[in-house]
């Protein structure tokens, strides 16, 4: 048998460049692919990491913005319209309550209050302003004068808005808010108590209790229901909450 020809050697033996090109193409893909792993990682990482600082400091990111729906009006304290487009460029910040509320409401006010002067005296981040909305729950007897009143007391920055319950009502559900007038079963309660001592309660007496959610919404400079504040409301952690959150979008 006759030996094999040169070009019969050359076609049957691998090329030693060609394969070390493919042994660099698949070294180049498979790195690729571990740093796209390691960055989903990271981020996830992150994500978990924020997640819980975020949950220490009692918030919560939605995991999907919830855009805002333009079903209501409102009034504010100057007697000017509050439509959804007053929550588009800007960050909000968004508390139900009402000015005869004896502890949440100031409680919670009083913290945004020193949250908010702590921003404009010292904000080495540079986060953006935030407006801070108090929507109350007794459009009966809050009215302009009354919120302005109230609100003016913790920050004349802040914003009280009222208006038709109803349009009030639709606004509370966006924002998963829940709130009842609880004046009936204080009446209710207070006439048993009356017939059990055989007392009268005092003449004049305006029941004005509500049960709301305490919660402060966050809302998007995109106006999408972004995060939830829950109680207790304390400034550091709404400043700390607050910084996370807006570093954090998009």
């Amino acid at each position: 048998m006759s030996a094999p020809s040169t070009s019969e050697r050359s076609t049957s033996q691998p090329n030693p460049g060609r394969t070390r090109k493919i042994k660099w193409i698949s070294f180049l893909v498979i790195d690729a692919a571990l740093a796209i792993a390691l960055f989903f990682l990271f981020s996830a990482n992150q994500q978990v990491e924020m997640q819980s600082e975020l949950n220490d400091l009692g918030a919560t990111v939605y995991p999907e913005q919830i855009p805002l729906v333009a079903n209501f009006t409102l009034q504010d304290q100057y007697g000017g319209a509050f439509s959804v487009e007053q929550f588009s460029d800007r960050w909000s910040l968004v508390f139900f309550g009402f000015t005869n509320c004896p502890n949440i409401c100031p409680l919670t006010m009083v913290e945004l209050g020193q949250f908010y002067r702590g921003l404009q005296d010292s904000n080495p981040a540079d986060l953006p302003m935030p407006q801070v909305v108090m929507v109350t729950v007794d459009p009966e007897r809050d009215d302009s004068e009354a919120l302005a009143d109230y609100v003016d007391d913790y920050h004349a920055d802040f914003l009280g808005l009222g208006g038709d319950p109803d349009q009030i009502q639709a606004l509370a559900q966006q924002l998963y808010v829940v709130m009842e007038n609880t004046a009936e079963r204080e009446a209710e309660m207070m006439n048993q108590d009356t017939e059990n001592h055989s007392q009268h309660a005092p003449q004049g007496q305006i029941m004005s209790g509500f049960d709301h959610s305490g919660h402060i919404s966050v809302i998007n400079p995109s106006g999408e229901l972004h995060a939830v504040i829950r109680l207790p409301h304390r400034d550091q952690y709404l400043t700390s909450a607050y910084e996370l959150i807006v570093d954090n979008w998009n």
